[in-house]
């Protein structure tokens, strides 16, 4: 089965935006992805989230086996995580990214320090069309990949790619092999990343 791509448009969230995160379903259960702004806003912000870069992203909606782009403006900060399809709110393993920050540049991580026992939501995240990016967090938790305590070196050297990948759940390789390219692993000779399926 060929995962189904889904596209959420700019206008969706009213924004202009910048960098583009796709989010890669890699099993066959529906999932709600959230968003938090580093900001927190309130009532008393002094218009401070009339600016989309300081404003969450709307929540959106990720059938299983599927692809979905979710679009965020230059210079959003903040972490995005999963929820099970029909299940509350409530955090998970994070995806944390800075978009275009000191000198331009984009840093990124995946981080268990919210909930270290998610073992069903965001896996790995990288960015795209950079040959010399790291990845961040695991195909299983706990990897030496991800962030576990505030002091972790975690977060990955700056990237200026504006596309990013971030999988989701666990693939069943025995019955969806092709899913193995998702499945990204560090060859400690050649000191650089690579789908598990190249």
């Amino acid at each position: 089965m060929l995962l189904n791509k889904l596209i959420v448009p700019f206008s969706a969230f009213g924004l202009v935006a910048a960098n583009t995160i796709t989010f890669v379903s890699l099993d066959e259960h529906n999932r709600t992805i959230f968003s938090k702004h580093k900001t927190k806003c309130t009532n008393d912000d002094h218009g401070l989230c009339n600016d989309v870069s300081l404003a969450d992203i709307a929540p959106v909606n990720v059938p299983g086996l599927a692809q979905i782009d979710v679009q965020l403006p230059s210079g959003w900060e903040g972490n995005f995580y999963s929820v099970p399809g029909g299940t509350p709110d409530r955090t998970g393993m994070l995806a944390e990214i800075r978009s275009q920050g000191f000198e331009n540049g984009s840093y990124y991580d995946v981080s268990a320090i919210e909930n270290p026992n998610d073992n069903v939501g965001v896996k790995q995240f990288w960015p795209a069309h950079d040959p010399n990016a790291e990845v961040s967090g695991c195909i299983q938790f706990p990897c030496p990949y991800t962030y576990y305590h505030p002091n972790d070196l975690q977060t990955k050297p700056a990237t200026w790619s504006d596309k990013f990948y971030c999988t989701l759940g666990n693939a069943d390789l025995s019955k969806n092999p092709h899913l193995a390219q998702w499945h990204m692993v560090y060859d400690h000779e050649k000191k650089k990343w690579a789908p598990l399926s190249a």
